[in-house]
């Protein structure tokens, strides 16, 4: 048995792999809905304890009574909402890198196109002899 060894430059591997990292996952996706289903959530579930944790302390009348309630509701509430704020805030940034990622692939194939375009075109003003350029007319009217 012998072993074939193939032999890869370092601009095909980053070529590879930025091909691989560029093309969305399935479980990226996933996760970036994920995210969003996470950080909605925990907003709401926040946003109802600090409502349970209201309705429990106003419902009390001495203060040792009411503590339990701002620990519970209020401050698990505002730890919640703040919580789910920062997960959304994660699915949006995904979403800018992904939709980023897919702009600078498709300004990279605009930009082959150019350098195509203006490659032909060099070669065919080389082929017609067309490398002179014109005279500009001179701003001074006599």
């Amino acid at each position: 048995m012998s072993a074939e060894v193939i032999v890869t430059t370092d601009r095909e591997r980053r070529a590879r792999l930025e091909r691989l990292l560029a093309r969305p996952s399935f479980a990226a996706r996933l996760d970036e809905r994920l995210m969003l289903v996470v950080g909605s959530v925990l907003v709401a579930a926040g946003i109802a304890a600090v409502v349970v944790g209201y309705l429990g302390a106003s419902h009390t009348v001495l203060v040792a009574g009411q503590i339990p309630y701002l620990i519970s509701g209020g401050l698990l509430g505002v730890a919640l909402v703040f919580l789910g704020g920062l997960v959304y805030f994660a699915y949006w940034l995904a979403l800018l890198v992904r939709e980023t990622r897919a702009e600078r692939t498709a300004a990279q194939a605009e930009r082959e196109q150019l350098r195509a375009v203006v490659v032909e075109l060099s070669r065919f003003m080389k082929e017609t002899g067309s490398t002179s350029r014109r005279p500009r007319p001179s701003s001074r009217e006599p």
